[in-house]
């Protein structure tokens, strides 16, 4: 359930709760808004015994952009992807490389890192397939076995891997061509689709750190909708 009251896309001023539902929490604003937002319970990595809500909505910008964003409670907001953004990866008349750029930059700049990156399986290899931050050289070139590198241990054990310094990280693989070496903390997330490697999302920063659990959900959730979006690409 929502206990607290959260802020109204029109006015800005706090809505109250109008009722709940099953899985849907009813807001109503004083000018009249009104939002139905989707809630689960969910259990953070860093503290396993600690549940916290998580609010997922579809939020309309000004300009028309249709926006799905998540947050949890106390914890910041993270916006995913537009349904444009959504449309456009599953169309086949616009190649994949082009969207796939411009989703990279897009989840840069929504978590504020230096670098974001996809990496696709090809044939057994995990090749670089979008970058921002990285050489643009680089893409198609550099390439990856499963269970080879951060990267490619990430796609192996199938979980999340997240290290503060990847290059003292004795599974750290360097690629010249990347020009990665200014990067510390590495944030790898597997794609995967009924247990299969479909790809991995990595992103870096400059400095050394942590990445939080609003982080962490907002990656884990966008390379969910990336492997749905292939999957109905594929099809």
């Amino acid at each position: 359930m929502h206990r607290k009251a959260i802020p109204c896309h029109k006015c800005g001023k706090k809505m109250k709760k109008e009722r709940t539902d099953f899985d849907h929490t009813h807001w109503v604003c004083a000018c009249g808004f009104r939002e139905r937002i989707h809630s689960a319970r969910t259990t953070t990595a860093a503290k396993p015994h600690q549940k916290e809500d998580i609010f997922a909505r579809i939020r309309f910008k000004e300009g028309g952009d249709v926006m799905l964003e998540v947050s949890r409670t106390n914890s910041g907001q993270y916006e995913l992807l537009s349904l444009d953004e959504i449309s456009r990866l599953v169309s086949a008349e616009i190649p994949l490389s082009e969207i796939l750029d411009e989703i990279t930059g897009k989840i840069a700049r929504r978590m504020n890192v230096e670098v974001c990156s996809i990496y696709l399986n090809r044939g057994g290899q995990l090749v670089l397939s979008a970058t921002h931050g990285l050489a643009r050289d680089a893409v198609g070139k550099i390439r990856l076995a499963i269970g080879e590198g951060i990267t490619g241990a990430a796609a192996k054990s199938g979980m999340l891997v997240a290290v503060q310094d990847a290059a003292a990280d004795p599974r750290y693989r360097y690629f010249a061509a990347a020009r990665e070496e200014k990067y510390k903390a590495m944030l790898s997330n597997p794609i995967l689709d009924d247990g299969r490697v479909v790809g991995v999302i990595n992103v870096q920063t400059v400095r050394s750190r942590s990445f939080t659990p609003s982080e962490i959900s907002y990656i884990t959730i966008v390379a969910n909708l990336i492997r749905t979006c292939l999957r109905l690409r594929d099809r």
